[in-house]
């Protein structure tokens, strides 16, 4: 009697070990056939919701679908791209090290003309850390266009306007001229001085609207998209705050077409063959 109810004990859980590694290999098929994590499936360049277990033609466009691959990814490998040589060549990517340089920023700034010898600029809080007293400017009054008016900052006030929350730093004017007004509009830049500064190309930055993207290159040859935080602009080149650091790899080119790229992908059509 012990023994029959042994064995119809060990026949059960023979029985239910079967049963379990079948769902197992049904639950893998259907993952297979959905594209879930750790299996691959075909889908339609056009159609990204087409998932397929098996190669063929889209059924709502009928293009022939491409084989995607969905090995488990961590967060930053997700927004990552590994461009081909091709798609290097036809997007024109070229890579480059992030740099410190000896810069001097050019603060562009409207003001008016206090006397014939004096203007009064409006700076931003924000630019406020590079003015410094002595430091030249330059630029044209409303009444003499066409010429340059040169001079020198004398005097910078402690107190920000609380609706534009700009400064007034005023300037003497050293040029000679025969200006006979004693107001009017003033459009100048300051020249700052010369600071240490991480400068990458101007159009290394993608503007999102919301923020501002570099594709670093990683040591695997992916281009990871960065979030960074942005300074002054000088000739063709932007001051980087945050975000990177001297001698980190970046992508060069036009950025924008990494990000159609990258959009591309988020809708999980990473690792593309035969497109």
């Amino acid at each position: 009697m012990n023994f029959k109810f042994l064995f119809l004990i060990i026949f059960s859980l023979t029985l239910f070990g079967c049963n379990k590694g079948s769902r197992e290999k049904i639950v893998e098929s259907k993952e297979a056939a959905h594209g879930e994590v750790g299996h691959s499936y075909y889908t339609c360049t056009m159609h990204p919701q087409i998932h397929e277990h098996k190669q063929g033609n889209c059924p709502i466009c009928g293009m022939p679908l491409v084989k995607v691959s969905g090995m488990p990814e961590t967060k930053s490998q997700s927004n990552s791209i590994l461009p081909t040589d091709y798609q290097k060549n036809v997007m024109q990517l070229t890579q480059g090290r992030v740099e410190s340089h000896e810069v001097s920023f050019d603060i562009q700034s409207g003001g008016r003309l206090l006397s014939s010898s004096q203007v009064a600029f409006y700076i931003y809080e924000s630019d406020l850390m590079r003015v410094k007293v002595g430091q030249q400017f330059e630029g044209e009054c409303s009444s003499m266009p066409g010429v340059t008016l040169k001079g020198k900052i004398v005097q910078i006030d402690t107190v920000a306007d609380p609706s534009s929350r700009a400064v007034r730093v005023i300037g003497n004017i050293s040029s000679t001229h025969n200006m006979k007004l004693i107001e009017g509009s003033f459009f100048g830049k300051i020249k700052t001085t010369p600071i240490n500064a991480l400068m990458i190309p101007y159009d290394a930055v993608l503007r999102t609207g919301e923020k501002n993207i570099v594709y670093k290159i990683e040591s695997d040859g992916k281009l990871v998209p960065v979030t960074v935080t942005l300074g002054q602009t000088s000739d063709d080149k932007i001051e980087i705050l945050g975000g990177l650091e001297e001698g980190d790899l970046i992508s060069f080119g036009p950025n924008f077409l990494i990000d159609s790229e990258s959009r591309l992908k988020g809708t999980g059509m990473s690792n593309m063959e035969g497109m």
